[in-house]
């Protein structure tokens, strides 16, 4: 089974780690020690990660091994291997949505420094 240290080390790719954390709001050492996995990140961290890399919190904590969140219109929020997000309605999908224009906006920014 796969742990979350190395979902984290593989989801971030060849991002940089200083992008990572200015777009999460995170200082390096912190992210750094979960990907070591001397320490495990906060409830509110973890919602920020799999927001930023559009990763379910299932994914990131070994539970499935599907990236994505379903959001189904019935408002029944469950992991699945897709990312298929098709509830224009539901509260959720549209925070969501928010959360992650605001990142790539952050992301964006940091790129330019």
């Amino acid at each position: 089974m796969t742990g979350f240290k190395e979902r984290l080390i593989a989801i971030r790719g060849y991002t940089p780690r200083n992008v990572v954390c200015t777009a999460l709001g995170i200082k390096e050492p912190t992210y750094a020690a979960w990907e070591y996995g001397r320490n495990e990140p906060p409830l509110d961290a973890l919602a920020k990660i799999a927001t930023y890399f559009n990763v379910s919190s299932d994914y990131l904590l070994g539970i499935v091994d599907g990236r994505g969140v379903s959001v189904g219109h019935n408002g029944d929020h469950s992991p699945v291997a897709s990312s298929n997000v098709n509830c224009s309605e539901c509260p959720l999908t549209r925070t969501v949505e928010r959360q992650a224009a605001l990142i790539e906006r952050l992301s964006l920014a940091a790129a330019r420094k």
